[in-house]
């Protein structure tokens, strides 16, 4: 088999198990349809035909007890192969392709076959919607626009089947990501009653120890003076802001000068004049990683720290990075 076509064979039968059919129990629709098939050309049978590497499925055969024949003897892999969009054969047993195979020379004794391709939307042939008769025959022009279009119907119904399959599969997997969110927002909580904790131990230390901020567990960095100098900052926070500990020491609109065009200087400034923390939940922050920035979403507080005058002379930042949080979160909400 050439290169080109086989590659085209591959990617046929991969369309084809994407529906996930083949193999599937009997489904009245689709018999109902090769009932109607058989009705209209007044033929004894009729199938649906699915054709694989090895062998042609029938998802219904009115009229058949087989539920499946060898590759070798298939009339619907000729039909396939064909560029027409109807194959007939009026008599088998004078048809070189066909008289010596074991249908036409043994039971069903296939005289006549009448098959119609099941193009998928992506232009790939399924398998057909075929008549059989041990018998000739000659198909009127109104049998053939009948099967070819209770072909389409086929091929309607296994696409309807698919995308049922598919929101099934995506229901499952939202309801793992609520689940994961869930416990995601439980842990918040704790993280949060624990934030508060070192918060606490942090402002009310009068040296603001740097080991405290150097092991806790969340990004924090300690900004001094209304320049907002970077006084402190653990390997956390460093690797938020994308930066070495060489910032240490900068005001941190230096340090990172992409904030100067999102809120955060300001809510700083704020904090620093009122003595008020500030709370920031799922905050969209854009930071700058090798001269493009990068949008994710944290959880943050700022929290002003007083001298003994009762004056603020630093704020604590802490965050948390939340951007998995909040992506699922909109995933769920988008479906």
């Amino acid at each position: 088999m050439p290169l080109k076509k086989l590659r085209t064979e591959i990617d046929r039968l991969n369309a084809l198990r994407s529906y996930n059919i083949l193999d599937t129990i009997e489904e009245a629709d689709y018999d109902e349809l090769t009932q109607l098939a058989s009705v209209i050309c007044q033929m004894p049978i009729s199938l649906i035909s699915l054709v694989d590497e090895k062998r042609q499925w029938f998802k219904s055969h009115t009229g058949l007890s087989a539920k499946q024949t060898p590759i070798e003897q298939s009339f619907c892999a000729h039909a396939i192969a064909s560029t027409a969009d109807m194959m007939v054969v009026g008599d088998a047993t004078a048809d070189e392709r066909f008289r010596s195979n074991p249908l036409v020379t043994g039971d069903p004794n296939i005289v006549f076959y009448a098959g119609v391709p099941l193009i998928n939307e992506d232009g790939f042939s399924l398998g057909t919607l075929c008549v059989i008769d041990s018998k000739r025959h000659e198909l009127t022009q109104d049998q053939k626009t009948a099967l070819r279009t209770i072909a389409k119907q086929v091929v309607g119904k296994m696409e309807l089947r698919r995308k049922n399959e598919l929101l099934r599969n995506n229901e499952i997997v939202l309801k793992g990501l609520n689940e994961e969110l869930t416990v995601a927002n439980r842990e918040l909580h704790t993280y949060q009653q624990n934030l508060n904790d070192l918060v606490l131990r942090v402002t009310q230390s009068e040296s603001r120890s740097r080991a405290i901020i150097a092991d806790a567990p969340v990004a924090i960095g300690v900004l001094t003076g209304r320049d907002m100098v970077i006084e402190s900052a653990n390997e956390m926070i460093l690797e938020i802001w994308g930066k070495s500990r060489a910032v240490v020491g900068l005001p941190l609109a230096d340090a990172l000068p992409e904030l100067r065009e999102q809120p955060f200087l300001g809510l700083l400034d704020n904090v620093f004049t009122t003595g008020k923390a500030h709370y920031g939940t799922n905050a969209k922050v854009e930071l700058e990683r090798g001269g493009i920035l990068m949008e994710n979403f944290y959880n943050f507080v700022y929290q002003p720290i007083k001298d003994v005058s009762g004056q603020t002379s630093s704020i604590m930042v802490v965050a948390n990075d939340v951007t998995e949080q909040v992506n699922a979160s909109k995933i769920i909400e988008e479906s």
